[in-house]
């Protein structure tokens, strides 16, 4: 078939190469699912490199395996730090801007231990202090924060704890002061958007397995990640971490690292720190 045509050959290729990931690494769930879809014809599998600079060429891949003990570590996320305009870009990467005084700057990070991973996100202002924009938008985007993770618990569904979540927000949001009105409009969106109860966390940042389908069983570990797009202004605004449901609620697995905007701003204005240092020399 490849010296007839070779189009066709790398479209077949492309199908195997793909799907082989699944088959050696995918749960069954996950298999039963995709697998038909695939060898009966109506989808075709696809083969993408998500790091950054390698392109199509497999063998610039740099992410590598570090030998520890008898066994090895492996990246199991690489960060995400982007500052001002290209915070918009979500999963921004390349991370070759300055930093400017007065940006904010997205550091989405997978912290790992003893072989698991998690997921956290957090927007930290350049010189300290939030600008009053900063707080009114990102101060909004914590609210909702906490209370999405106020409603998870044991024998709910997903959805109902965006439904109570987005409820409760409801007040929240007809009282909060908003300086522009397509902001007011992008809080509101906010509270429609189904997906802040994001991916699994485990060996993986986004790990295999599913949970939006069943009510939410003790043990089941997710990433919380609310989030706002101000497309008028090209803002995209969030906040991540990762929890798992247990018999009374959820532990946070990732509350260590300060949420509320002035615990931030007291932990920059800390002599003893030198993340304000670290993060005015650093590039985005």
């Amino acid at each position: 078939m490849g010296a007839a045509c070779a189009g066709v050959a790398a479209c077949l290729g492309g199908n195997i190469l793909g799907l082989t990931p699944l088959l050696i690494a995918g749960g069954a769930e996950v298999k039963e699912e995709l697998l038909p879809q695939h060898c009966s014809g109506p989808n075709l599998a696809a083969f993408c490199l998500t790091e950054a600079e390698a392109g199509s060429d497999v063998g610039s891949l740099r992410t590598t395996a570090r030998r520890v003990g008898d066994g090895y570590v492996i990246e199991g996320y690489r960060p995400i730090i982007a500052g001002g305009e290209n915070i918009w870009h979500v999963h921004y990467a390349l991370s070759n801007c300055p930093l400017r005084d007065g940006d904010l700057v997205l550091m989405d990070v997978a912290p790992e231990c003893n072989y698991y991973t998690s997921d956290i996100g957090r927007m930290w202002p350049i010189n300290g202090t939030y600008a009053p924009w900063q707080r009114e938008l990102y101060g909004y985007i914590v609210e909702y924060h906490q209370v999405v993770l106020s409603k998870i618990r044991t024998g709910v569904t997903p959805d109902q704890v965006m439904d109570e979540a987005a409820e409760e927000m409801k007040e929240v949001w007809a009282n909060w002061e908003f300086s522009k009105d397509f902001y007011k409009e992008g809080a509101r969106r906010t509270l429609e958007f189904r997906g802040h109860l994001s991916h699994p966390v485990g060996m993986a940042v986004h790990d295999d397995g599913r949970y939006h389908h069943r009510p939410l069983m003790p043990g089941t570990v997710f990433s919380v990640d609310p989030q706002m797009w101000i497309p008028e202004e090209q803002l995209y605004i969030g906040v991540e971490d990762t929890v798992v449901v247990t018999n009374d609620g959820i532990e946070p697995l990732t509350s260590d690292a300060p949420l509320e905007l002035s615990d931030v701003e007291a932990l920059m204005r800390d002599e003893g720190t030198q993340l304000p240092y670290l993060l005015m020399g650093a590039r985005r």
